[in-house]
């Protein structure tokens, strides 16, 4: 391949998370020259470490598959999600649903799992510059040029054919340009932490991820392959008045009765993290000489555990058309991405429609009732699924019009006990 001199790389990557380092796989194996600029030097702690099935499938495409599931890790074969005291449950089993190929994934260490995406970025021939953060970027069609700021401090002009940013909730060229909107009415805060010596599922069930519907909160409760059991709270920005994020974290495990059983012999060995999970998305992903990846173009409730995969399948989009374009020679300009972002948004808006609705008020009440055929149709989104079928697009649509008929007539029974009755937003 040919690369014009007048350019250091043919793509530069801001970040080098998921999203970042699958951009890089992809344009590398292309025989693309691909520079990621990464803040920070891997491996660094990260939460998320909930992945989905059909997220295999692109491992499997970068040659990643294997080297996952070799670092021994537990492999989440589905989701529990139970009522504030844990009588009530609602299951969702992967290989009751999907073939041998996406009967599982698994929990990870995100520290590991992200240091190992990148050093593949590498092994495939990217370049990758860690402890590198981007001060200015000029933009344009015909070519970029960023400022970086290296270890020692020092700036330095890097020009690039294109730009992808992945740098995600960091959203570095989204809030440049202006073009970050968040969210208003899902604007939350979570408070998480680790824990050995819990109580765990058996069997094939010991990877599963619980979701349990708390008071005003909602946690994840995701087991790792240590006996560390991955908490976390989430719940409006509101509610958290004051204390310290031990504090209120202990105070919400304390009003959980399923989780204060989960926890009974339990101790904390890392101190409880908070981050900002105000909802937000750009309002345009693609732009002259730029596209954004990931959680820079829209950050989502962490709810049902999609960002590692949205960061990854929108990079590889985005990669795989630059990729195309690049080899074909000739101008860029930023029309021709347009497809890369209505299939992006599709996804987003799915998301954003399923998450709306999981903070429904009466979401409790449909979601675990006996009569669950609306539900299931839920369980190829859970899996990772966003290009949904026709039939699964119908009982989601049943299942959100059911929601606004139960907030005017009670058509269904609460199945959940009194003392079970309460609001998770």
């Amino acid at each position: 391949m040919v690369h014009s001199n007048d350019f250091d790389c043919d793509v530069a990557i801001i970040g080098g998370g998921p999203s970042g380092s699958t951009a890089a796989t992809v344009l590398a194996r292309n025989g693309l020259r691909a520079t990621v600029f990464e803040r920070e030097k891997f491996p660094r702690f990260h939460i998320g470490e909930s992945l989905l099935p059909f997220g295999r499938d692109l491992l499997r495409e970068l040659g990643l598959e294997d080297k996952v599931d070799s670092f021994g890790w537990l492999r989440k074969y589905g989701a529990v999600f139970t009522t504030n005291e844990g009588e009530i449950e609602q299951r969702f089993d992967f290989p009751e649903y999907f073939g041998t190929c996406h009967e599982h994934a698994w929990e990870v260490d995100r520290a590991t799992f992200d240091d190992l995406l990148l050093r593949h970025a590498q092994d495939q021939g990217a370049d990758i510059r860690e402890e590198h953060h981007i001060r200015n970027v000029d933009l344009s069609d015909e070519g970029s040029t960023l400022t970086v700021v290296g270890p020692d401090g020092k700036e330095f002009p890097w020009r690039a054919r294109w730009v992808i940013d992945a740098s995600g909730q960091a959203s570095f060229l989204a809030k440049r340009l202006g073009l970050r909107e968040t969210i208003p009415d899902l604007r939350k805060v979570a408070l998480y932490s680790h824990y050995r010596g819990a109580k765990r599922r058996e069997g094939r069930d010991e990877g599963h991820i619980t979701l349990v519907f708390g008071h005003h909160c909602w946690f994840w409760a995701i087991p790792l392959s240590d006996d560390t059991l991955s908490i976390g709270c989430v719940t409006d920005r509101d509610n958290w008045s004051g204390g310290t994020p031990e504090e209120f974290l202990d105070s919400r495990i304390e009003s959980c009765p399923y989780l204060r059983g989960v926890l009974a012999d339990a101790e904390r060995t890392r101190k409880v993290h908070t981050a900002s999970a105000f909802s937000f998305q750009a309002t345009q992903y693609v732009g002259p000489g730029w596209m954004l990846a990931g959680d820079s173009a829209a950050f989502l409730d962490p709810i049902f555990s999609t960002g590692v995969q949205i960061a990854m399948e929108s990079a590889a989009l985005a990669a795989n058309q630059l990729a195309t374009r690049l080899k074909a020679g000739g101008p860029l300009r930023a029309e021709m991405f347009r497809g890369y972002e209505r299939r992006v948004r599709g996804w987003t808006k799915t998301a954003f429609r399923m998450i709306r609705a999981f903070y429904h008020p009466k979401f409790q009440v449909l979601f675990f009732n006996p009569r669950r055929r609306p539900v299931r149709h839920m369980a190829p989104f859970f899996a990772g699924q966003f290009d949904l079928s026709l039939t699964s697009r119908f009982y989601l649509r049943l299942f959100y019009f059911l929601l606004k008929v139960l907030e005017h007539r009670a058509i269904v029974e609460d199945p959940r006990p009194k003392e079970a009755c309460v609001h998770h937003a």
